[in-house]
């Protein structure tokens, strides 16, 4: 990997990350570890900001430009990402990586993410129970409740919920009605 290789790929971008710089030599250098790829690339751009080459036009994260990009740099910019969950705008630290503004953005959208697989979980749960039961919100029977009280701890709660034709939760919700416990 040659330091001219590292300029052509500046000299694409324009303005740029390190990071950004490292993940698309990658590609092509990837066996001499990224590591070594990142600390050539650091000491290269680092070298042609104390020439006046390139720029450093943010500090937070560091963001470079060449000499004639420094100005407007925000035009050529690409790592300018908008937050999914605040809407805020944002540079990204770590390229790709970044999809949040912040750690508290990022923990409400796996929250968020929770909360939903949850509820199709239930959702899923239900309408399998409630495909098979023949009688699905029907009347609970004086026959149907006798044969509850005396199977209540000897079969499960799904072995009785198929022979009476009902759902688990409904045999679950009689349970709980009638205080049954289990012997």
């Amino acid at each position: 990997m040659k330091s001219s290789e590292i300029f052509i790929l500046m000299d694409r971008l324009k303005v740029f990350q390190l990071n950004e710089l490292v993940d698309k030599l990658i590609e092509d250098w990837g066996f001499l570890g990224k590591s070594y790829i990142k600390t050539r690339v650091q000491s290269e751009v680092y070298g042609w900001v104390r020439y006046g080459i390139v720029v450093k036009v943010n500090d937070d994260p560091p963001v470079f430009a060449l000499k004639e990009y420094a100005d407007n740099w925000r035009e050529y910019y690409s790592g300018v990402k908008t937050c999914p969950v605040c809407g805020k705008k944002f540079l990204s630290r770590r390229g790709k990586q970044d999809r949040y503004c912040s750690a508290r953005c990022r923990e409400r959208a796996r929250a968020r993410r929770r909360k939903t697989q949850v509820r199709k979980n239930v959702r899923r749960y239900y309408r399998g129970a409630d495909s098979t039961a023949e009688n699905y919100r029907k009347p609970w029977t004086e026959k149907e409740i006798e044969f509850l009280k005396e199977n209540y701890g000897k079969l499960t709660q799904k072995e009785i919920a198929k022979r009476l034709g009902r759902t688990v939760p409904a045999v679950k919700a009689k349970v709980k009605e009638l205080s049954l416990k289990a012997r």
